[in-house]
């Protein structure tokens, strides 16, 4: 239902060749694993950027369109957006950089909940992650929040409020959320995605994270 709902959207939308040629690639990607989607992204960028600007509107609202057709935004899909957002669109760079971890702790926590949340599907060791990424903060107490008190309108403001870090602040929340990905000694696609969306709407780069291999 979802996916015939999708193809009206494409066919509504998008300029017929674009809605044929998408037709062809679903079909050949429909089995790819999940840790492809975002070195396709990667593949994709560049392309997009040598849109025109009413291309790239007609792009972006089909895009969130699909996004929006089964009604439950998924988590690699906020993050793919965001992510296509940050390397696509202009950035505003006079955006203060002054706030502390401490006085955005709020944030950080229901952030690092959402990346637990995202590599486990056990509460358990979702807690587990969590605490470790919590060991890496000077932020005393934190508390894992439930998944289903997060959703994603609530994750852009998160970012937007964290995108205020002081400069040498920023550096220390990647790597508690690096250090609440590899404690169990591999990267889901969720979690990579996840982490190179926050990176990059923090303006730092990182060096990918590997899906699915160890990294001990």
């Amino acid at each position: 239902v979802v996916a015939d709902k999708q193809r009206r959207i494409l066919k509504e939308n998008a300029h017929p060749a674009v809605v044929k040629y998408t037709h062809t690639l679903s079909s050949m990607m429909a089995n790819m694993p999940a840790e492809t989607r975002l070195p396709i992204l990667e593949l994709s960028i560049p392309a997009i950027k040598m849109m025109s600007e009413r291309q790239y509107e007609v792009f972006k609202r089909t895009l969130v369109l699909l996004i929006q057709a089964h009604q439950t935004v998924e988590l690699f899909e906020w993050a793919i957006y965001r992510i296509l957002r940050h390397n696509v669109e202009p950035q505003a760079h006079n955006t203060p950089s002054n706030k502390s971890l401490q006085s955005l702790k709020a944030q950080v926590e229901r952030l690092l909940s959402a990346l637990a949340h995202a590599g486990h599907s056990d509460n358990d060791s979702a807690f587990r992650a969590f605490n470790t990424a919590r060991d890496q903060l000077p932020l005393g107490n934190l508390s894992l929040a439930r998944v289903e008190d997060i959703d994603f309108p609530q994750l852009d403001g998160i970012v937007v409020q964290l995108k205020k870090l002081k400069p040498l602040q920023k550096p220390l929340l990647l790597k508690a959320m690096a250090a609440c990905i590899s404690h169990d000694g591999k990267v889901t696609a969720e979690e990579a995605e996840l982490f190179r969306a926050v990176a990059d709407s923090l303006d730092c780069p990182v060096p990918p994270l590997l899906p699915e291999q160890s990294l001990r």
